[in-house]
């Protein structure tokens, strides 16, 4: 039996639109709604700056609408989401971001009020020779885009890693032979024979690692193209998802610890917003 991928547990899905009322969060006696917006930075107001107002941010989505979401600046420290939030004003028009923040009585979003909420920008990475696009985080305490190097399996097409940036800096300038850090990876191989995807893990298991599974394969989709996913073992715990999908097998793997990892949780955002593009 065919399985999406559903995951029980709230996350932000960084797809151009907005839901709102998705949560509660109680505030003495009242209820806050909270809300989740994605979409284009259209002004960055930074006017109240001069006596210590917030940034405003105008947001537009895709359905048309404008968002104001207001970022306190003095006391930003304060903020119960101080960690997750992106510089507000460093951003430009036509940035893309995302927020969870709660609906103030002035109808702006206020991403501070609780842990939970965020405030971050994102990356839309297209790929159109090979006919797939998504999207990640790339601040606060975001992502790299590494491609893959040369030397590889001569039937890789593409290849691309996703690294936090300050683990990826440590790396870097570290010149002693270790571990690299853990990440998300995304492979393109050359499927002419058309297999379907488990027949490819099956016949593949040097790329697939799928010798080294310690879960069960399960069918799932991926973008809507027939796809399964396993779990291995090895320097870290490892999630795979392999779909086949015009001549193609894409393969993404994420590196982790622990379920609770933010690179896991990420995994499963760019999962949400991976889809399939007309090649060119």
């Amino acid at each position: 039996m065919v399985s999406p991928l559903v995951f029980l547990r709230f996350r932000v899905r960084p797809v151009i639109g907005v839901m709102t009322a998705v949560l509660a969060i109680a505030t003495g006696n009242a209820v806050a709604e909270t809300v989740e917006v994605v979409g284009e930075v259209t002004e960055v107001d930074l006017s109240a700056l001069a006596f210590d107002g917030p940034t405003a941010v105008k947001v537009r989505t895709a359905g048309g609408g404008v968002e104001t979401i207001t970022v306190p600046s003095q006391g930003r420290n304060l903020c119960a989401a101080r960690g997750n939030l992106a510089p507000p004003e460093e951003l430009r028009a036509g940035a893309l971001v995302s927020v969870l923040g709660t609906r103030s009585e002035d109808g702006a979003i206020v991403p501070c009020d609780d842990e939970s909420h965020s405030f971050h920008l994102l990356s839309r990475h297209s790929v159109p020779e090979h006919g797939f696009r998504f999207t990640f985080r790339v601040e606060p305490a975001g992502y790299a885009a590494v491609p893959a190097t040369d030397g590889q399996s001569p039937d890789l097409m593409y290849g691309l890693s996703l690294m936090v940036r300050d683990d990826l800096d440590t790396f870097s300038e570290d010149a002693g032979a270790r571990d690299g850090p853990k990440s998300i990876t995304i492979e393109i191989y050359d499927n002419s024979p058309h297999l379907h995807a488990p027949v490819w893990v099956d016949r593949n298991k040097t790329k697939s690692h799928v010798d080294l599974a310690r879960s069960p394969i399960e069918e799932t989709v991926l973008a809507g193209a027939n796809a399964v996913r396993y779990r291995t073992d090895g320097l870290y715990q490892n999630e795979h998802i392999v779909a086949a999908h015009d001549s193609k097998i894409f393969v993404l793997t994420v590196a982790y610890d622990s379920l609770e990892d933010d690179i896991y949780l990420n995994f499963i955002d760019l999962l949400s917003t991976f889809e399939f593009i007309p090649s060119q």
